[in-house]
């Protein structure tokens, strides 16, 4: 499960993670609460880039602060105001797991900021963790060391890195990640947060599992949405005949109503990977009609310009394509058709 900066945020907060003062925001009440100007307003949103689609804006005053909230909450339904940082450095610091190894990497870079994919390898330093004995204090700064050279921020740097390593195992996490971690000043700030808690940790971290969709993340960049294991798996292998690349495995079970098409569509879209929405719907007990105004609600709510496709057979199913086809949706009723018409798109 991947969280909203601002849920991150809160936890950084709690492992003694510095972070700029900050407001939540809902709705225009809430920007009265903000005392802090110039100000960032950053919609919250489950994806990357935010910068370059236009998801972060900044306001020297409440009236200005007022017009950026408007035009962001048409994307999301957060949005994190906070207070402008002065920046001297970036640097980039994640915990993650290693398959390859089965063992928590660290990966710290001087290089913060942008995409650890776009920093040069020879600016990239990375560790290995043993899960039994964890993160000593003095391999943080051995790591910290090699990112700053300041002895003032690096005393601080290595603390960041030995608390988010903590919270990073402490939290179940797959991902933990500060991009950037600002130095201003004196100060190290974790000016952006990312944190991915394992689902099958739910119940160590409190949460609620009921109702929760069967979604496996996967590396490809067509997202997947079907009702049923056994289609599913059959979606998958169709795909990866026809030369795709699934991003995921999603059952979303006997239901397809709008809200369990909404959340589908939400823990889909929370990867940056996906460049194309499939979705397999076989209509038994769940009418098509039904499937597919949860489908277009779903998408009307979400606003993403993602290409989605739909493969719709059953029960009602003339109905159900005439809705989707109204809303400018690809449908089709033949599999082949459908996935031959993804590896059009994707291309």
């Amino acid at each position: 499960m991947r969280l909203f900066e601002y849920e991150a945020k809160k936890i950084f907060s709690e492992y003694g993670i510095k972070v700029p003062k900050s407001v939540v925001v809902s709705n225009i009440e809430d920007l009265k609460k903000v005392d802090f100007y110039p100000v960032a307003l950053k919609a919250q949103v489950l994806h990357g880039s935010r910068g370059k689609a236009g998801l972060i804006k900044f306001a020297n005053s409440y009236e200005e602060a007022v017009e950026k909230v408007k035009e962001l909450k048409k994307f999301c339904e957060k949005i994190l105001a906070e207070e402008k940082i002065d920046i001297d450095k970036e640097l980039y610091l994640s915990v993650v797991v290693d398959r390859t190894v089965g063992k928590p990497l660290i990966i710290a870079s001087s290089e913060g900021g942008v995409d650890i994919e776009d920093v040069e390898k020879e600016k990239i330093i990375k560790k290995h963790v043993d899960v039994f004995t964890g993160l000593n204090p003095y391999e943080a700064r051995e790591i910290a060391r090699k990112i700053c050279e300041d002895n003032e921020i690096f005393k601080k740097v290595s603390d960041v890195i030995y608390k988010l390593y903590r919270l990073f195992r402490e939290k179940d996490c797959y991902l933990a990640e500060i991009n950037p971690l600002a130095i201003s000043g004196s100060d190290a700030i974790a000016l952006d947060a990312k944190i991915i808690v394992d689902e099958d940790a739910y119940y160590r971290q409190g949460f609620e599992k009921k109702g929760e969709l069967a979604y496996v993340e996967l590396s490809g960049n067509v997202g997947c949405i079907v009702n049923g294991a056994g289609l599913a798996m059959a979606t998958l292998d169709t795909l990866k005949h026809f030369d795709l690349e699934p991003a995921n495995f999603l059952d979303i079970g006997g239901g397809a109503s709008e809200e369990v098409m909404k959340k589908a569509l939400k823990l889909v879209l929370s990867n940056e990977r996906v460049r194309l929405i499939f979705i397999n719907i076989l209509g038994g007990i769940t009418r098509c009609d039904e499937v597919a105004r949860g489908i277009v609600g779903a998408l009307k709510e979400l606003k993403t310009e993602k290409p989605v496709i739909v493969r719709l057979v059953g029960t009602n199913e003339d109905e159900g394509r005439r809705i989707l086809e109204d809303a400018g949706i690809y449908v089709f009723s033949d599999m082949i058709e459908a996935v031959k018409k993804a590896k059009e798109v994707v291309k």
